[in-house]
């Protein structure tokens, strides 16, 4: 009997060590995987968004009235992110474009381009000879108000490792004459910086009472008057021996970013980002 009680009592005693090695062991994996959790590094993307997010004050834009908006791009495919802001004001529906990109440190930016819709000084360059005109980044939505990723054209030079993104401005002109203005151009961003070329011009006049009849104009880069079709073909003409791509890019548009929080501000850069889609047609 007594040998019996014995050896009950010693079973009882390893059933007992083996559940608390058990427990031991399970707690010691728990703490482990909670540490690794803990110290798991943000990715470099999410790092540059973060740094966008907090210091939105630095691309907000400047004039929050008609329309203004942002998009997240890697223009140059390079892995840095740029933050596009444009404004569209008035009835003539200037747009102004300011483009900075995130240094490889993510805790600054780098202003890479701007420029601003302008008839008279385009204008006045081609009355005094025309030629190849220099231009910096304008582009904007196609519709202002649309929640679909819009679409842009896109030529690439793999020799020199350039994609030349294609935007048509459009302005409304009330002054010497009235009508429109519009300017197809291309630009490029390279080690951050932006450079840029007008493509063609288009002067649309209306006409006033019965002895004014509407008219419209139209040159290419060196002033000479073309058709309204070359216009429209212009960037194709001159981008005819580069790889074709199309650029979708989606807007954040009329948001007050210092109404609302900095995690709904990330929120909204990421959806940017993850629109954005570069691609071969």
């Amino acid at each position: 009997m007594k040998k019996k009680t014995i050896l009950c009592l010693i079973t009882i005693i390893l059933l007992l060590c083996s559940s608390c090695s058990g427990h031991q062991e399970h707690t010691t994996t728990t703490a482990v995987q909670s540490e690794m959790e803990n110290t798991v590094e943000k990715t470099d993307v999410e790092e540059q968004l973060e740094f966008l997010a907090e210091n939105f004050e630095l691309w907000k834009a400047e004039d929050e009235s008609d329309w203004w908006g942002y998009a997240v791009t890697d223009l140059d495919q390079n892995g840095r992110l740029e933050v596009i802001t444009s404004e569209s004001h008035g009835t003539g529906h200037y747009t102004t474009t300011v483009i900075r990109e995130v240094n490889p440190d993510s805790d600054r930016l780098t202003l890479c381009g701007k420029d601003a819709s302008c008839e008279v000084d385009i204008l006045q360059r081609l009355a005094a000879g025309g030629g190849p005109q220099p231009c910096g980044p304008l582009i904007a939505p196609q519709l202002y108000y649309s929640d679909e990723s819009q679409t842009y054209s896109v030529y690439y030079d793999s020799k020199a490792d350039l994609y030349h993104y294609i935007f048509a401005d459009c302005i409304n002109v009330e002054g010497d004459w009235y009508g429109t203005f519009e300017n197809q151009r291309s630009f490029s961003l390279q080690d951050g910086e932006i450079t840029g070329s007008l493509l063609s011009y288009k002067k649309f006049v209306y006409g006033t009472g019965s002895a004014h009849e509407s008219y419209q104009d139209c040159w290419d880069i060196s002033g000479r008057y073309i058709t309204d079709k070359a216009y429209q073909v212009a960037a194709t003409r001159c981008y005819s021996d580069l790889e074709s791509f199309e650029a979708k890019i989606l807007w954040i548009g009329d948001q007050h970013l210092g109404e609302i929080e900095e995690r709904e501000i990330y929120d909204l850069l990421e959806s940017s980002m993850n629109s954005f889609i570069l691609e071969k047609v």
